[in-house]
């Protein structure tokens, strides 16, 4: 499935920050998006694409997650990093104020994740999975992420397994199965396998100057 076009979109949709930290790297900048430093299992991912993100930051949904560096979202069962000053969120003195700033900034994110959709402009999403089922799951998701592309379907989804899950091409119309030979660890994301991120990069590449590392 090797595209022949430039992107003028990369998309994170997680799982993980390690996409968002690969895109850095390549592009010089981030790429930011509602996923890109979030932690979103596939079935999240999936939820908050078919509700287009209903019922998120209610605090009665938000609880520590861990050590408290994140906080988890029940609505859909991801979690974000932590804005609150205290590892249970509703302990912080100031948890309105903060969550209603927090607000804002998704609801940015979530406007440009919608207007990137919309524009008809070329789409690469990726999306880092050690999940089962990724296949069906995938052709899932390209159903969500084309409602919101509407009839203008200009977009790939690239999703992302480590090798030891390594198929054959899908063969599947803008869905694609890469594979990376490591995944980062996970207390570590920015410590991707450099030589499988470019692979993937150089076959989906940005309308910008990429920098690769070349070996």
């Amino acid at each position: 499935m090797a595209m022949t076009q430039a992107f003028s979109h990369w998309v994170s949709l997680g799982f993980n920050c390690e996409v968002a930290f690969q895109m850095r790297r390549v592009l010089g900048r981030d790429s930011s998006s509602f996923f890109s430093w979030n932690i979103t299992p596939l079935a999240a991912l999936s939820s908050l694409l078919d509700s287009r993100f209903a019922g998120i930051l209610q605090p009665g949904n938000l609880s520590d997650h861990g050590d408290g560096v994140l906080v988890r979202d029940a609505s859909h069962g991801y979690s974000f990093h932590s804005p609150f000053a205290t590892p249970n969120p509703h302990d912080d003195p100031a948890f309105a104020g903060k969550l209603a700033e927090f607000r804002v900034k998704v609801g940015y994110l979530l406007d440009k994740f919608a207007a990137i959709a919309a524009s008809g402009e070329p789409v690469a999403y990726f999306h880092r999975t050690e999940e089962p089922d990724a296949r069906a799951i995938g052709e899932h998701l390209m159903e969500l992420l084309g409602r919101y592309h509407g009839e203008v379907r200009n977009f790939v989804l690239v999703l992302i397994q480590p090798q030891d899950r390594q198929e054959p091409d899908w063969a599947t119309p803008r869905l694609a199965n890469r594979y990376l030979r490591r995944l980062a660890p996970f207390d570590d994301a920015p410590d991707g396998h450099v030589q499988s991120w470019d692979r993937i990069f150089a076959e989906f590449p940005h309308r910008e100057p990429m920098r690769l590392a070349g070996f």
